[in-house]
C-alpha cells in the first residue's frame, strides 16, 4: 500500500458495508456487485461457525492465514505492496480480492502465500471508485476465504486483520469493532480527490500500510471487510 491507514470493505460484497481505522483513511473501498452465479459466486457462501464460542487470534489465523497473500506490483522503479485473499475458484484458476490502489500503478503482480508458493498474477477488473480489484492465479485448489454476513455485525464484536504491513507477511492484530454507520472522507494522497464514505464501520485493529486488500475477520475465521 502506498499511503497510510486504510479502509475496510465489510462482509459480503453485495452488501457494501464499510469500515476504517481509527486513525482515518486514505483509499475508498466499496465493493462490485456479484451476482449469484459464476466465479465470484462462492464469495457469498455462507458457512457454519468453526469455533466453539470462545475468540481465539490464534484459530482465526490458523482459518483464514492460508487463504492470504502478500502482493507486491513491480513498474519500473517503482514498488507497491499490499494483500489480498482467495475468494472462488474455476477450473485451474483461483480469483483474489485485493484493493485497486495497489496495484493502480500497473506492471508485474505477484502474490505470495504464506506456505512459500507464488505466482504472477493477471488483472482481471477493477473498480477504481470502490477500490476493488480482482486478480487470478493459475491454480485451482488454493484454500477459499469465506464471506460472514455483514448485516450481522456488531459493536463491540471483535475481530482480526491479517496482511503484510510493511512487507511483513501473515501479520496479525487484534481489535474491536469499534462504531457503526460511521461517514468519512477519504483520498488517496494528502493533495488528491477525496470522496464522502457513507455507512462506515470503525475498527481500532491496527492497519498499517501494505495491509490494503487483507481480510477484517470475526471469530469464526469468517470475512467481515476487506483491509
Amino acid at each position: 500500500m502506498r499511503t497510510g491507514a486504510s479502509i475496510l470493505l465489510a462482509g459480503a460484497v453485495a452488501l457494501g458495508l464499510l469500515a476504517c481505522s481509527p486513525l482515518g483513511a486514505t483509499s475508498s473501498p466499496a465493493p462490485p456487485t456479484v451476482g449469484p452465479t459464476g466465479p465470484l459466486a462462492a464469495a457469498t457462501a455462507a458457512a457454519p461457525p468453526v469455533t466453539s464460542g470462545a475468540f481465539d487470534p490464534q484459530h482465526i489465523a490458523e482459518v483464514l492465514g492460508p487463504a492470504v497473500a502478500e502482493v507486491i506490483v513491480t513498474s519500473g522503479q517503482s514498488v507497491d505492496e499490499g494483500s489480498a485473499f482467495t475468494i472462488a475458484r474455476e477450473g485451474g484458476t483461483t480469483y483474489m480480492i485485493t484493493n485497486n490502489h495497489v496495484i493502480a500503478a500497473g506492471g508485474k503482480i505477484q502474490v505470495l502465500f504464506l506456505d512459500g508458493r507464488h505466482w504472477t498474477a493477471t488483472l482481471k477488473g477493477t473498480d477504481s471508485t470502490g477500490d476493488i480489484a480482482v486478480l487470478a492465479v493459475p491454480d485451482g485448489s488454493l484454500p477459499l476465504a469465506v464471506f460472514a454476513d455483514s448485516t450481522k455485525v456488531k459493536l463491540g464484536q471483535q475481530v482480526v486483520a491479517i496482511g503484510s504491513p510493511l512487507g511483513s507477511a501473515g501479520t496479525v492484530t487484534q481489535g474491536i469493532i469499534s462504531a457503526l454507520h460511521r461517514t468519512i472522507t477519504a483520498s488517496g494522497s494528502v493533495s488528491g480527490p477525496s470522496e464522502s464514505l457513507p455507512d462506515v464501520l470503525q475498527t481500532d485493529a491496527a492497519i498499517n500500510p501494505g495491509n490494503s486488500g487483507g481480510p477484517l475477520a470475526d471469530a469464526d475465521g469468517h470475512l467481515d471487510g476487506v483491509n
